[in-house]
């Protein structure tokens, strides 16, 4: 029903993307994003610097991230993070740059690593 003589709202439908909950660790910060964020743009969003020089190409491995939780709600790994990361990927590790977010997760940023910067390196 039109809201102020404006348009009627679109109704929601499996489609469009929802907002998905992405925990950074150890920092604790937190932000909503659509499904289909990528995990550099939602850190981000959450105010946590990832270091990634190969500027989101998947080439460097810089922006080497844990899985904590949620691992069944990001993109399958995409090939460019199995050359980079090999077996790792098992053990939950993904690069930033290329995973897609698609639901609620929580990543570990590694600390005293290339990938966090030094003001962020303190747990909570």
């Amino acid at each position: 029903r039109p809201v102020n003589g404006g348009p009627a709202p679109e109704p929601v439908t499996q489609d469009q993307p929802r907002d998905a909950r992405v925990r950074f660790l150890p920092a604790g910060r937190e932000t909503c994003v659509a499904s289909g964020t990528f995990l550099t743009t939602a850190a981000v969003r959450a105010g946590v610097a990832i270091v990634h020089d190969c500027d989101g190409q998947g080439v460097c491995g810089t922006c080497q991230v844990r899985v904590e939780e949620g691992l069944g709600s990001l993109s399958p790994p995409h090939p460019l993070e199995r050359e980079q990361l090999g077996d790792r990927i098992e053990q939950g590790w993904r690069l930033c740059c290329r995973t897609i977010v698609q639901g609620d997760c929580a990543i570990r940023v590694p600390v005293g690593t290339f990938a966090y910067p030094p003001e962020q390196q303190r747990e909570p």
